[in-house]
């Protein structure tokens, strides 16, 4: 699936379309190094950046685990290099390591957020800044 929704939201569709969770081993790598300094700069969490809608740039896929190895060498052979995100999961939860802790994310919140508040962009980043204090 595409990101256009976001990263976080595709993963959500994902998983409900599959019946799984998924766990991502970490975040700060899949969002652009501009991007990280700007949250640092406005103190804005930079995880919150795979929440929002951001149009049409990367893909996301699975592949099952005992063919991880011959995909990663097959891949390097034409010079690409995808960056995996985490685990596909049992538990129907997907996961995010914040704050030094494991959190469970409320996809579907995220994902339907801005939908909720009407496209109204201050509320929006408004009831983002609230989730993430939560998430504490």
């Amino acid at each position: 699936m595409d990101t256009s929704d976001g990263v976080i939201s595709t993963i959500d569709q994902l998983s409900r379309i599959n019946n799984t969770g998924f766990a991502f081993q970490e975040y700060e790598n899949l969002i652009d190094p501009e991007a990280i300094k700007a949250s640092e700069h406005y103190k804005f969490p930079s995880w919150l950046f795979l929440a929002g809608q951001h149009g049409e740039f990367e893909l996301i896929f699975s592949i099952p685990r005992e063919r991880a190895g011959d995909f990663i060498q097959k891949a390097g052979e034409i010079n690409w290099h995808p960056i995996e995100l985490g685990r596909a999961t049992k538990d129907g939860t997907i996961t995010l390591p914040l704050y030094n802790k494991t959190a469970k994310l409320d996809t579907g919140y995220l994902r339907n957020l801005y939908n909720e508040v009407n496209g109204d962009k201050s509320r929006y980043i408004e009831q983002l800044l609230q989730l993430d204090q939560q998430l504490r």
